[in-house]
């Protein structure tokens, strides 16, 4: 509250004048003078008084500069709001590149994952079906075996050519052992088993297997050139070259293993051989 100078009265705010700043003094009338009585005075400042008690209890004080910082604030509030609404737009087109990112990134992987499958499959080397020597396809069962092995026989004899191809001669003679243990006149496993213990030059076990083999089945072409295989190893010629004659004879024509097989090497420097092999008019180099 401020008082004024000239008739101490209390004016509620400071930008409204006192009556005394309002009226021009008149000397000769008294009018704003000394002379004008107190309550005159007071009942000509009523409607300004009113006005001040208004604007208090409105709480508020009308002022230019109030109004300006409403606009300022009213327009810093939609500068606001468009800086957000170009924000979140720009989220959104980050979100988009991103997840077109992701895409394009899966399709190289799986892109990559493919031509890499292709890749091996062009590079890596067929593995052979069956060990060295060993069947490629069953032979006839022994005599009075009827039927087909069982099938989990079948798989056992299956696995055990997988690891005999890679060379796991252990692991070939245990898958071996299990089909035999699931059929006592499985022939084709007993002959497969012969020969993983000849690459780990058990030659007694590998001829105890061709034995129950050849009691078997005694027209298997592969038991009797396994023989042929197992007698070079142990430098028997005689022995072999009679077996060659029988297998050639059961129709054995894989010649390429009678050339190249490196378990044949005595028999094949001795000069039997070559006319065992013109006898069944077979010539190899």
């Amino acid at each position: 509250m401020a008082r004024c100078s000239s008739c101490q009265l209390q004016v509620g705010l400071k930008s409204t004048p006192c009556l005394h700043r309002l009226l021009p003094l008149n000397p000769a009338s008294g009018l704003g003078g000394p002379r004008v009585g107190r309550w005159a005075r007071r009942a000509a400042l009523i409607p300004v008084i009113g006005i001040t008690m208004v604007w208090a209890a409105a709480g508020c004080e009308y002022s230019p500069a109030s109004k300006r910082s409403e606009a300022e604030l009213a327009r810093e509030r939609e500068a606001r709001q468009r800086v957000e609404a170009e924000v979140a737009k720009e989220r959104e087109a980050r979100l988009r590149v991103e997840a077109e990112l992701a895409r394009e990134r899966e399709a190289r992987q799986r892109t990559e994952s493919e031509a890499g499958r292709r890749k091996v499959a062009a590079v890596e080397p067929p593995r052979p079906e069956v060990p060295r020597r060993a069947p490629v396809s069953e032979p006839p069962r022994g005599a009075g075996a009827a039927g087909k092995p069982a099938l989990e026989a079948e798989l056992h004899l299956k696995q055990g050519l997988s690891f005999a191809a890679i060379k796991d001669y252990d692991n070939a003679i245990l898958e071996f052992t299990k089909a035999i243990d699931i059929d006592r006149r499985y022939a084709t496993a007993y002959t497969n088993r012969a020969v993983a213990y000849m690459q780990q030059r058990k030659y007694n076990k590998a001829m105890d297997d061709l034995k129950q083999a050849e009691a078997l089945n005694s027209r298997d072409k592969m038991v009797h050139y396994n023989y042929m295989a197992l007698y070079s190893l142990q430098n028997q010629l005689d022995r072999a070259l009679d077996s060659l004659d029988r297998a050639l004879d059961l129709g054995f024509n894989n010649y390429d293993a009678l050339r190249a097989d490196p378990d044949l090497n005595n028999v094949r420097r001795h000069p039997e051989f070559t006319r065992v092999l013109e006898k069944h008019k077979v010539f190899i180099r």
